[in-house]
């Protein structure tokens, strides 16, 4: 038995918030998450990468783009099916990695605020690093920085890590 797939069913979706043309949009039932919002001229650079919030049948579950395009996780980048509505609200809190990190920039925290995790996420730390001199600046509630010296090896081995906070570099 040969099947052959003429053309792939098409419907409606629609898309909302930080997307460069949000609205509804036709497409195939081989799309992807990302590639739809790619379509749609992509994600604002005010929106977020890391919960873009997919409802299907009523039920919302968030994903994180970010995960996807840096780790290829086929998990946060779900097919598409008729009737899914697509929403990318604002971006959430960021801090910054700086330094010897394979991949330094500012990051929205993801949903737990992990140090761990967002070294795992950005590809870890160079070999050229030191990591028993780490730096953490953090602004107090008084608006001032502080910065504290991190020795990785031990604030990042399980059981153990650092909670981010907005702003923190």
């Amino acid at each position: 038995v040969t099947v052959a797939v003429l053309s792939p069913r098409a419907f409606e979706i629609t898309l909302s918030g930080e997307v460069a043309r949000p609205g509804t949009m036709i497409v195939t039932a081989t799309r992807r998450l990302h590639d739809v919002i790619q379509e749609a001229g992509g994600i604002t650079p005010r929106g977020s990468l890391r919960r873009v919030v997919v409802t299907r049948r009523g039920v919302a579950s968030d994903f994180d783009l970010l995960q996807f395009e840096l780790r290829g996780d086929p998990a946060q980048n779900p097919s598409v099916e008729e009737r899914l509505r697509i929403h990318v609200p604002l971006r959430g809190d960021a801090v910054t990695l700086s330094g010897a990190v394979r991949r330094p920039g500012e990051y929205e925290l993801g949903r737990d605020g992990s140090l761990r995790a967002l070294l795992d996420l950005v590809g870890g730390v160079t070999p050229a690093s030191a990591p028993s001199e780490a730096r953490l600046t953090r602004v107090g509630s008084d608006n001032r920085k502080e910065t504290f010296t991190l020795d990785l090896r031990t604030a990042l081995a399980p059981p153990a890590d650092v909670r981010l906070q907005p702003g923190d570099t």
